[in-house]
């Protein structure tokens, strides 16, 4: 199971995903779509595949789930909508020229996702 090194800790239904803009742009790409650099960072926020990292103790908890439905577990990579949840700056970490940076990460509602992606 991965840690989350954050420094968030989700609440009540909650999920704390890690956007992927890597794979985000190997999609763009593969599809032909050329993504100048600088709007490359805007993929960040617009990103809709990411990596849980960790799941609030209510998240997945109500009623309506088919009996033997996959749940989204920590380490998952899953599709989530575009522009849901909130966007919060993690633990500043200290980079190789001793700056300090903070990865982005979307904290969303279990709802908004949409898909597991197992490939």
């Amino acid at each position: 199971m991965e840690t989350n090194e954050s420094g968030i800790v989700p609440q009540e239904f909650k999920v704390l995903v890690l956007p992927d803009v890597e794979e985000t742009l190997k999609r763009a790409a593969r599809a032909n779509i050329m993504v100048p650099e600088e709007a490359a960072r805007a993929y960040q926020t617009a990103s809709t595949i990411g990596r849980v990292i960790a799941i609030a103790d209510a998240a997945f908890s109500f009623n309506d789930w088919p009996d033997g439905a996959r749940l989204p577990k920590v380490g998952d990579t899953v599709v989530f909508a575009r522009h849901s949840g909130l966007k919060l700056k993690g633990r500043p970490e200290t980079n190789a020229k001793g700056y300090e940076e903070a990865q982005e990460y979307r904290l969303i509602n279990d709802r908004d996702i949409a898909a597991i992606l197992e490939f």
